[in-house]
């Protein structure tokens, strides 16, 4: 694992405790090739405004609940995303061929 911290005490910080005041990114068809279905992402900020993302599994697997997209504070897709951010993603170090969302949602944190 990185030295990355693990985002989810800061989601959980920015959402006061409640995925239910983030934005649920919806992902549709995978353009990276990546097999199994995502079940999206979700979207919180820090106090100084920048993007805290969590993969909704891993919400699942920390909170012991799947989020829901129509109790999500709003829904915005993958590609919503992308264009709503597109001059703070020029700052990624990416690569066109990996999703975005999968990168900035590292490290997946685990508790066991």
């Amino acid at each position: 694992m990185s030295a990355k911290a693990c985002p989810i005490a800061a989601f959980l910080k920015a959402t006061h405790g409640n995925w239910r005041n983030s934005i649920y990114i919806e992902c549709g068809g995978c353009q990276y090739g990546r097999q199994e279905l995502c079940a999206g992402f979700l979207l919180a900020f820090d106090a100084e405004a920048k993007p805290i993302i969590i993969r909704a599994e891993q919400a699942f697997n920390t909170l012991g609940e799947m989020p829901q997209i129509d109790e999500c504070a709003a829904l915005l897709s993958r590609i919503g995303f992308e264009h709503l951010f597109v001059s703070w993603l020029v700052w990624i170090e990416s690569s066109p061929h990996e999703c975005v969302l999968c990168k900035l949602s590292e490290p997946i944190c685990k508790f066991q």
